[in-house]
């Protein structure tokens, strides 16, 4: 019995460290970690891939503009429109001309006349004005007075 209790304190002396079997500052501790930091795809993105992406776009604004005159679903609207957002600047791809005037840029929701905005023209300038969050946007006219 006095000899099994000697091995045991012998094999946890409360000075020594304890070994653990984490690689310590070595090559293949780093290249372990590094492996789970890098995500996703690496090098440009294909033409494929973009026109994929612009082609999304345009189908999830025309969505976003149907949901807003069919359905009256202002929330749902919106989310196809911060999904199109992120999916042009995940691929820096511009969103066209035409849905971005009818884009509130401080609350994303979609600007159509009467029911979600108040547009004017005056002094040269369109003035849109979201009823969502107050913000106002003015855009030049292509006439100058």
């Amino acid at each position: 019995m006095e000899s099994m209790s000697s091995v045991a304190n012998a094999n946890s002396d409360p000075v020594a460290p304890a070994k653990s079997n984490k690689p310590h500052n070595s090559k293949e501790g780093k290249n372990k970690r590094n492996k789970y930091l890098h995500r996703g795809r690496s090098g440009r993105r294909t033409k494929e891939m973009v026109e994929i992406a612009k082609e999304r776009m345009r189908i999830l604004l025309a969505q976003a503009e149907n949901e807003i005159i069919q359905n009256r679903n202002y929330n749902r609207a919106r989310r196809y429109v911060i999904l199109a957002r992120k999916l042009g600047t995940r691929y820096n791809i511009r969103i066209e001309k035409y849905y971005r005037s009818k884009i509130c840029r401080s609350c994303n929701s979609l600007l159509i006349t009467s029911s979600a905005c108040r547009i004017r023209c005056q002094g040269g300038k369109i003035t849109f004005y979201c009823k969502t969050c107050g913000n106002i946007m003015r855009m030049p006219l292509g006439i100058r007075p």
